[in-house]
């Protein structure tokens, strides 16, 4: 049984059975963190001067990738003064497996005179070690390539 704990925990209940305890369970707590790299993106982002907008958890499915749950977590940022000129908003999508993870990028590019707008999306796959280094740069050439 899993049982919500303060703001950052949970603890799980966990039981045995032992003839003639007197006690069989307990209470251990359990700390759920994102993988390093889920933490390092959003800092690329907020260092290119997005700023956070919203989050949100979506049922559903995204298309073109190994999802394996049925949801996912969407993180918006508005466009940072750089790109505002060509998108409005990007949003966020980070599917974890076990050995890389998959970004998928939804850009909202803005219509001009002779352009095309509406959303760009493209997926991009990490490793987990390229939590090891700074991610500006990359996240950087994700959005120019997209625009």
């Amino acid at each position: 049984m899993l049982a919500a704990s303060g703001r950052h925990g949970a603890r799980v209940r966990t039981e045995v059975e032992i003839s003639g305890a007197l006690d069989k369970g307990d209470r251990d707590p359990l700390d759920v963190e994102p993988l390093p790299v889920r933490n390092r993106l959003p800092d690329a982002f907020l260092a290119l001067g997005f700023r956070f907008r919203s989050a949100d958890l979506e049922a559903g499915h995204t298309r073109g990738t190994a999802q394996s749950l049925p949801s996912y977590q969407e993180i918006e940022f508005a466009a940072a003064p750089q790109y505002a000129h060509a998108c409005s908003s990007v949003e966020v999508t980070f599917l974890a497996g076990p050995h890389q993870v998959e970004v998928v990028l939804e850009t909202d590019r803005r219509g001009g005179l002779f352009g095309h707008g509406g959303d760009v999306v493209r997926t991009h796959v990490l490793v987990h070690a390229a939590a090891d280094r700074d991610l500006t740069a990359l996240v950087d050439g994700w959005i120019r390539q997209a625009l």
